[in-house]
């Protein structure tokens, strides 16, 4: 199924109609949608993320405890978020007042969901993408976070967001996704999820790019840069 007739399914449908009719056509259209990932544009992806915003435009899958207690445990001053879309994480992270956050700064590849933010704080900085966040180079930051967010990139993409995320050097990254140890390849899972690493490639992936496991909770794992790493 190509981009466009991907988008064109999708654009047919309301916000939300959980039928069962309309979850099995939604089981069907998210396979043909990991088929075709590879073969999308960013501009392709651009447009998918931005109708599926207007037919999912809830996406709060988080744990805020965990980064509240990690940027409370840190002293954390400036946030960089890949993936945050209408940045939630964010707004309720920012409003415990206890924080020491001075600016955090969310990347999305869907413009509609950085264009109705959860939050007018002062200190949140929302920015639609213009390409993906590895082909140029992300702010540096005290902490690199991405919560539920990687499961939905490719391995070559995430190979890509890898180095992109060792040259910002960030001291800490957090990153929380639903993957099981061992991977999975998601073929009739209802979901834009795309990832087949597992948790125990990625912790091994990111020892290679400097990164030591520091902190585990749940789907939560966060990362410390080696003061030696190159």
């Amino acid at each position: 199924m190509s981009h466009s007739d991907l988008l064109s399914d999708l654009a047919t449908k309301k916000p939300i109609r959980p039928l069962l009719d309309e979850l099995q056509w939604m089981h069907e259209w998210f396979d043909s949608w990991r088929e075709a990932y590879d073969s999308m544009s960013f501009e392709d992806h651009v447009a998918i993320y931005d109708e599926m915003y207007r037919v999912f435009p809830e996406q709060e899958h988080h744990d805020t405890s965990a980064v509240v207690d990690l940027v409370r445990g840190t002293g954390v001053r400036t946030v960089v978020e890949l993936g945050g879309w209408t940045g939630t994480l964010a707004a309720q992270v920012l409003s415990e007042d206890t924080l020491t956050v001075t600016r955090w700064t969310n990347f999305d590849i869907c413009g509609k969901a950085i264009r109705n933010p959860d939050t007018s704080d002062h200190r949140y900085v929302p920015i639609a993408l213009t390409d993906w966040a590895w082909k140029g180079s992300l702010p540096t930051g005290d902490l690199f976070v991405a919560t539920h967010m990687i499961e939905h990139l490719s391995n070559s993409h995430f190979f890509g967001l890898l180095k992109a995320i060792r040259v910002a050097e960030y001291p800490i990254v957090h990153l929380e996704s639903p993957l099981t140890d061992d991977g999975q390849d998601w073929n009739g899972y209802f979901g834009s999820h795309k990832l087949l690493f597992g948790w125990e490639e990625v912790c091994n992936l990111m020892n290679i790019q400097d990164y030591k496991l520091v902190g585990e909770r749940d789907s939560c794992f966060t990362f410390a840069r080696n003061k030696s790493g190159g």
